[in-house]
């Protein structure tokens, strides 16, 4: 707030519905109180050039989103204004390939994008993703394209036990291997979420399983992005490599590259790691 009068909870009287400017929105009663509580008793003169980072003179810690609330506010606006419709570059790539298997496990699968690529190229399918918009755009864009080899589950990675049951079930009726893909996942999670979700892979996979990943390096983290607002996290790609072959059992590496010109994108074109690992034992 920029003001220094309180505004406690039983200030609060609701909202009625206004018109303004020809439309009607709601508004809340008896607002000059809260007005002057955040922008200070002057409000109703004009503040040309105001800014919050200069003016505010306090805030109140449990109104504060932690970076986890964040990100998930973050990706629920995205998947509900945003719509890809064919698969991504990495798709492709991993698609053609001969190893691939006909099971896929997406993880951070958001609105389903490559998860219905894989179905219409006839594979089945688990998608997983955090965010109920995303899931609930994937589920719609596989109903509407008739693929009833591809399903969605909602699951949080960052919650062990969940993501153990939901794994757990993607395995169960599996005839032969599977891949776990990652595409723009893990530089969306923290370091520690990372190593829970790949021990749990890890656990969960078995000989002949293959693990496939693209995300972006510390090459990458200077660089100007599209979308700017929200959390991602650099990592080192050779880093990486040695836990997945040395820590969490993929120990084969199939295919990799870190390099620019893999995923252009509106002017971006950022710099990703990809890697392709079996587990061998």
């Amino acid at each position: 707030m920029a003001g220094k009068a309180p505004f406690i909870l039983d200030d609060w009287q609701g909202t009625e519905e206004v018109t303004f400017a020809g439309g009607t929105f709601l508004a809340p009663r008896d607002a000059e109180p809260l007005l002057a509580h955040l922008y200070g008793d002057d409000w109703r003169l004009p503040k040309p050039g105001f800014s919050w980072s200069l003016s505010r003179v306090d805030a109140a810690e449990d109104g504060t989103l932690s970076t986890e609330q964040r990100t998930k506010v973050y990706w629920a606006n995205f998947y509900a204004g945003n719509e890809y419709r064919a698969g991504s570059t990495f798709f492709e790539f991993i698609n053609a390939r001969p190893e691939m298997p006909a099971t896929v496990i997406d993880i951070g699968c958001g609105d389903g994008r490559d998860a219905c690529a894989f179905g219409s190229a006839g594979r089945q399918v688990l998608g997983l993703d955090q965010s109920p918009v995303g899931i609930e755009h994937a589920r719609a864009k596989a109903a509407e394209r008739g693929l009833d080899s591809v399903r969605f589950e909602v699951c949080d990675v960052a919650d062990v036990d969940a993501l153990g049951a939901v794994l757990d079930r993607g395995v169960a009726d599996r005839s032969g291997p599977v891949v776990f893909y990652l595409r723009f996942f893990l530089h969306a999670i923290p370091e520690e979420v990372q190593e829970r979700l790949l021990a749990a892979v890890r656990a969960h996979a078995r000989s002949g399983d293959l693990f496939a990943a693209e995300f972006r390096t510390d090459k990458d983290s200077d660089a100007e992005k599209v979308h700017g607002n929200h959390y991602r996290r650099f990592q080192n790609a050779a880093d990486f490599r040695a836990a997945l072959t040395e820590r969490f059992g993929f120990d084969e590496v199939l295919a990799e590259v870190e390099s620019t010109g893999l995923s252009p994108y509106r002017g971006e074109d950022p710099v990703l790691y990809r890697v392709l690992a079996r587990r061998s034992v």
